[in-house]
């Protein structure tokens, strides 16, 4: 992402982290471009939490939309105990896939975590 589409997903995920303050609940960001493109962050009230998302406000990727690796990270982490009653938020500029295999993970992870998946 670039340009607008990018800003305008940053500002999505700054909503979604007030959101997750003022609920109490925890927001971890899990943000992805292309193949091998990955990072994850913590963003927590504590400073290392604004810290992060500062950061975030720097990073930027060289394009491309892999949601394969992402996504399989997403479930791993909500079957954590910390992260088990958690939503996730995909938020990207274009259309993406997944492999059958990976959206069975994640049905299967709806059903019995109750997990919500929204998408922007």
């Amino acid at each position: 992402m670039r340009g607008a589409p990018e800003h305008i997903a940053k500002a999505i995920v700054i909503a979604a982290l007030r959101a997750a303050h003022e609920s109490q609940r925890g927001c971890k960001l899990i943000a992805f471009g292309g193949p091998d493109e990955l990072l994850e962050r913590d963003l927590g009230r504590a400073s290392t939490g604004l810290q992060a998302l500062m950061d975030l406000m720097e990073q930027g990727f060289d394009g491309g939309t892999d949601i394969q690796m992402p996504i399989e990270r997403a479930i791993e982490v909500v079957h954590g105990a910390h992260w088990a009653s958690a939503d996730i938020l995909i938020v990207s500029d274009g259309e993406f896939g997944c492999v059958p295999a990976t959206l069975a993970r994640l049905d299967e992870a709806r059903q019995r975590l109750g997990l919500r998946v929204q998408g922007v």
